[in-house]
């Protein structure tokens, strides 16, 4: 069910004057690039971003996009300006690392293990099934959130996500029902790709429709370039693990990811598109009630079925171009049906071991952990100003080519 934005009276009455002064030339929150930048290096007290051509222009794009959005609220300029400084003091702390210490980032990958499919997919829940299996490191959010540790000064990382956290779940309580957001529960590494803006992190906090529309006419290779980077760095503080990652924002990358990270076990999640589509709106429902006075929701859900048919082509395509038994499939409803029976698979079609230890793990996990432990979100085409058979018709090639058999 789509709810009302319910933000508190204080922060209504704050984004009532917050707009009231803009509308003026006054910003309490400016949408401006140089003065994140000058930010993330004061913060990080380094100063060496090299920042390409392509990562300058997402990031102007970023900041013509928030200052069209009209939906965009006080709180929403709050959580950009941060994001995006985050982004650059990642930037600023990894290529400060890599001059210090340039072996850490020459460090092989021991066969990573990269689930992705279409948002909504089932790919949260497996990434955490397999991240339960004994030599597997999956990534905290706390930690790829901020990948690298400030260079002086505490460890706040851990303790600011929490805070973090805490404020967006008192905006947004449904939240949980819809994505268990933790400090310590493993995440999507799509936050890796932020200090490069070819990401859709942006997007998905935020009605930043115009850096979604850059974003998907953009060459994804050199951002895949620094991804690996990031790979490089936390293998190389766990040598002897593989890592685990999740993110459905490589689904229609795989050309680029495998050219990047070779060494990768790519499983790929289906489930029905009516049912992806629903449910990635009313995530981004929720997700977007944080940052913005109001929702335009058919329009977001118009711009996602768009995204999501496009990203679902382009995966085609890049499937077409692999050699066959690249990509391990699996269909939502049979991970659903055997979760264990799932994990098993993939570790057979990988060569991977799976020990007894690691089986006791996964049953221990799939029972303390059952679907809809939160509760459920159940959300209507109608409310979305969707059409199931239209979804479907976007979907025809994908529906014929992986769920036709199921």
């Amino acid at each position: 069910m789509i709810e009302p934005i319910r933000h508190p009276l204080s922060l209504r009455f704050a984004s009532a004057i917050e707009r009231w002064l803009r509308e003026r030339g006054l910003e309490l929150v400016p949408i401006d690039p140089d003065k994140w930048i000058r930010q993330a290096k004061r913060l990080s007290g380094l100063d060496d971003l090299g920042l390409d051509a392509q990562g300058e222009e997402g990031l102007q794009a970023l900041a013509q996009a928030a200052r069209a959005s009209t939906e965009l609220s006080l709180v929403g300029r709050m959580a950009l300006q941060q994001q995006v400084v985050r982004a650059l003091s990642t930037r600023l702390r990894r290529r400060a690392l890599e001059a210090a210490d340039p072996a850490r980032f020459q460090a092989p990958l021991n066969r990573p293990l990269i689930v992705v499919g279409l948002p909504r997919s089932g790919t949260t829940a497996l990434h955490r099934l397999l991240a339960q299996v004994e030599d597997a490191h999956a990534l905290p959010f706390w930690q790829l959130r901020n990948p690298y540790a400030p260079t002086h000064g505490p460890d706040r990382r851990r303790a600011e996500l929490l805070r973090d956290l805490k404020r967006i779940k008192r905006l947004a309580p449904e939240l949980d029902r819809k994505h268990f957001l933790d400090a310590d529960e493993p995440e999507e590494c799509l936050m890796l790709f932020d200090e490069t803006f070819v990401s859709l992190t942006f997007w998905v906090l935020m009605p930043v429709w115009g850096h979604l529309d850059w974003l998907l006419r953009q060459d994804t290779a050199e951002a895949y370039r620094v991804y690996r980077r990031h790979l490089q760095h936390f293998q190389h503080a766990v040598p002897e693990h593989r890592l685990v990652l999740k993110a459905p924002a490589h689904t229609p990358f795989l050309g680029e990811l495998l050219d990047a990270v070779p060494e990768a076990c790519i499983v790929q999640t289906h489930r029905d598109p009516v049912a992806v589509c629903l449910s990635v709106n009313s995530l981004f429902y929720t997700m977007h009630s944080v940052t913005s006075q109001q929702v335009d929701v058919p329009r977001m859900a118009a711009r996602n079925l768009d995204m999501l048919a496009e990203l679902s082509q382009r995966n085609m395509a890049a499937r077409d171009r692999l050699p066959p038994g690249r990509v391990f499939d699996v269909q939502y409803d049979e991970l659903c049906r055997d979760p264990l029976g799932t994990v098993q698979a993939i570790h057979d079609a990988f060569g991977l071991p799976l020990s007894q230890a690691s089986q006791a793990r996964l049953r221990a996990h799939t029972q303390a952990r059952p679907k809809n432990r939160f509760g459920s979100h159940p959300t209507s085409a109608e409310e979305l100003g969707l059409d199931p058979d239209q979804i479907r018709a976007r979907f025809a090639g994908y529906i014929d080519q992986y769920l036709s058999a199921g």
